[in-house]
């Protein structure tokens, strides 16, 4: 028992278990109230002033008491001075002599708050509250809009939630009656198998997931019906594959005007294109205006601090040639046998001595169509035989998805007519057909300080633009080359090599690839290795992960500190991209990768390999792991292998399919020695690497029976062991029982917890993402 006695105005005791004690002067500050309140309630909260043995102790003069709340990433605005949460606050008052003084707490959301109160001369306390929401009252039921006639949707989720939108879990099964779904048929499985017209929403869930498959175009509204919590429904359009979306960065957004002496380059007149002896005949730091559309027969090189812009909506440079005379073959088929019908260009190693471990992928002959007039190019899905251009698919290595639309077969064997051939599935005599014929666009490796503006730079056999050292790209598309869309050289620290506001999309292999000092912002970088490059297993022929292929990679980036990065990502769109959507390795060192929206990449979402002190913050990494021409390889959203001094804070991961973020240490790992940081003795020693990341206030919502968070091990180690600490994330689990951590082995909550792991961190049971 504990009682309180006032003996005089300075003297203050406290009774415990019948022993007086008698409080010291106060030193800190402490909280006590309801730490799972309910959403919506107002919950009193009491600020203590101890002594340094943590008993009450009686201020000696009036003390005001400053309040802050802050949950992840923002502040906290709901403290109060009333017991009917009416009246804001930010401080309290403890009265000369007390030891107390109350505030009052309300909220909203399911969340976690952390409280904080500080005054001066006295250490602050804090109170962590973990939010519960209200009971369920409602259905809800979100969703991606955009679905394709060609394979099982995303995730539909029905929700149970409380009256302020909280996923809220339901004390007993709920049957949930479905409908809407007009031509498509509802499954309960990410593969569209088992189809179903109701499911039941387990006791203790707060949400469960349908799919939706629908072979015809069309518009339906979803509906979920149930006896207790009323109706929800959701609007869906159903589209037939149709080219990759638009972006908001890119070519043809902005209006650029011609300065004043700059040469005017004007689109083709009566068949002469001036384009390329324009640019043999330029000097260095000259400007080009360029203006329509143009097609080269050989590369381009920019000179030395070149700058070039295009005028108007469509300015571009191809390396494509315009297919005309295409002819009827059979119904759903027409035929090309004019000029360049015999070429045949392929790649059997997409890296030295690499092996591609699909034959679709080697060919680099591709075809692109647009409406004529337009500016809508898409690349057209290559099939290696004559039945598939209307059929059923049978490519190894080759799936439908929306970054491809129709589809043609190549014949370079004549095994249909005796003769070579190309075939296409739809009348292209109302568009505009290309082939690329030569292997580079924009040749200019050696070429240092070039800025391209507002240019289509598209089309090529190998890599549209191969770049020098510092070059700027403003307002640019670059897409549609079979390999690389943009090789990138290193930039300085004084001149970096910046992309800003540029669109790299459809390219076979890679988006880009770069190295040190480079800036990318404001950018899209999709639909990457739309050919499909997989690494070739020699010993049983299976195919690898994929190597050297998706949205981008970055090697050898080296900044000078972490304020002074090697490489800057912010406020980037990465996604669609056949393997990782961001990639560093081999002996990166200080990165920026910041604010970027991250999502329904096939890979991991962003890989960091091989490096040292990468700063991930404040990214949305959503969709990853989701298959679109290969089954899901198993990899986290956030991968980091064999990297050391990492911090990866304030991100939100949700959505994903094999788990939010993975700390992974290999018994062995080629280009150890790239950087001193890691500690190797060998090019192969991992003995001193993935130490010390810190993943630290990330918000993860993880549906998936597959880990969230956490370390695997060559050498079967604990992440303490490594000084990898989690700190303060909030998990958004399926329920709270689950081995949903990897340490180095499945581990649940408590047992993540006793491995030192987010202490401070929350779990709460409801995974849908708001």
């Amino acid at each position: 028992m504990v009682q309180s006695r006032r003996l005089s105005a300075s003297v203050f005791v406290l009774v415990i278990a019948g022993t007086i004690v008698t409080a010291g002067t106060p030193t800190q500050l402490a909280l006590s109230g309801n730490v799972s309140p309910v959403a919506g309630t107002c919950a009193a909260v009491q600020v203590i002033a101890e002594d340094s043995s943590g008993h009450p102790a009686p201020v000696a003069s009036d003390t005001s008491v400053a309040l802050v709340g802050q949950v992840v990433g923002f502040l906290f605005t709901g403290i109060f001075s009333d017991a009917t949460c009416k009246q804001h606050s930010v401080n309290v008052l403890l009265p000369a002599g007390s030891t107390t003084g109350t505030f009052y707490f309300s909220d909203n959301l399911a969340q976690q708050v952390t409280l904080t109160v500080s005054a001066s001369s006295l250490t602050s306390g804090t109170l962590v509250v973990n939010v519960a929401p209200a009971p369920p009252s409602k259905l809800a039921l979100t969703g991606f809009y955009h679905v394709i006639t060609t394979g099982c949707s995303a995730a539909f989720t029905i929700s149970t939630i409380d009256g302020f939108r909280n996923p809220s879990p339901v004390t007993q099964p709920v049957p949930i009656s479905l409908s809407g779904n007009r031509s498509g048929t509802l499954y309960s499985d990410v593969a569209c198998r088992n189809a179903v017209t109701t499911v039941t929403l387990a006791a203790g869930s707060a949400s469960i997931p349908v799919y939706l498959r629908d072979g015809t175009p069309e518009v339906l509204t979803l509906q979920a019906s149930t006896t207790n919590f009323g109706s929800a429904s959701r609007l869906v359009g159903v589209t037939a594959p149709a080219g990759p979306p638009a972006s908001s960065a890119g070519a043809g957004k902005v209006a650029y005007t011609c300065p004043a002496g700059a040469t005017v380059i004007p689109p083709p007149q009566n068949g002469v294109d001036n384009l390329s002896p324009a640019v043999a005949n330029s000097t260095a730091g000259q400007t080009l205006c360029i203006q329509g559309e143009h097609r080269i027969a050989a590369p381009l090189s920019p000179k030395t601090n070149q700058t070039w812009i295009g005028i108007g909506t469509n300015a571009r440079i191809s390396g494509a040639v315009q297919l005309t005379g295409w002819q009827p073959y059979s119904p759903g088929a027409w035929t090309y046998t004019g000029p360049y019908s015999t070429q045949m260009n392929t790649l059997v190693d997409f890296a030295i001595g690499i092996p591609s471990c699909y034959t679709v992928s080697i060919y680099q002959d591709d075809l692109f169509y647009r409406s004529a007039g337009g500016a809508n190019d898409q690349r057209v899905m290559r099939v290696l035989s004559l039945g598939e251009l209307t059929g059923a698919l049978t490519t190894p290595g080759q799936a439908e998805t929306v970054g491809e639309d129709q589809r043609f077969f190549f014949d370079y064997g004549g095994t249909v007519s005796g003769s070579p051939a190309i075939y296409i599935s739809f009348d292209p005599t109302k568009s505009i057909v290309d082939l690329p014929i030569i292997q580079t666009v924009i040749a200019g490796q050696s070429i240092t300080g070039v800025t391209m503006e507002n240019l289509f730079i598209e089309k090529a056999l190998n890599t549209v633009v191969t770049a020098g050292r510092s070059w700027t790209l403003t307002d640019a598309t670059v897409r549609f080359a079979h390999n690389a869309g943009l090789i990138a050289a290193p930039g300085t620290q004084s001149a970096p090599f910046v992309i800003n506001r540029v669109f790299i999309t459809s390219n076979g292999q890679y988006g880009m690839t770069a190295g040190s000092w480079t800036t990318i912002e404001n950018s899209d970088l999709s639909w990457g290795n739309i050919a499909n490059y997989r690494k070739q297993i020699t010993v049983d022929s299976n195919c690898a992960g994929y190597f050297a292929a998706g949205g981008m990679k970055v090697i050898h980036a080296q900044g000078l500190s972490a304020s002074v990065p090697g490489l800057t990502i912010s406020n980037t769109l990465m996604h669609h991209n056949i393997g990782h959507g961001g990639w560093d390795d081999v002996g990166s060192q200080y990165l920026t990768i910041q604010g970027n929206h991250i999502y329904n990449n096939e890979g991991a979402g962003y890989f960091h390999e091989i490096g040292c002190e990468i700063d991930f913050r404040g990214n949305e990494l959503n969709g990853n792991g989701s298959p679109i021409k290969n089954a899901t390889l198993g990899l986290a959203a956030l991968l980091v292998n064999d990297s050391n001094n990492g911090t990866f804070t304030g991100n939100t991961i949700h959505g994903n399919v094999n788990g939010a973020i993975t700390l992974f240490q290999q018994a062995t790992h080629l280009d150890m020695l790239a950087n001193p940081c890691l500690g190797a003795s060998s090019a192969g020693d991992t003995s001193n690497s993935l130490k010390n990341n810190v993943v630290q206030s990330n918000s993860v919502y993880t549906c998936s029976l597959s880990a969230s968070a956490g370390q695997t091990d060559s050498n079967l180690q604990t992440a303490i062991a490594r000084n990898n600490q989690f700190i303060s994330n909030t998990y958004h689990m399926i329920d709270s029982t689950g081995a949903f951590w990897t340490d180095p082995f499945g581990v649940t909550w408590s047992q993540w917890q006793a491995d030192q792991q987010d202490l401070q961190g929350t779990l709460i049971v409801g995974c849908t993402y708001p």
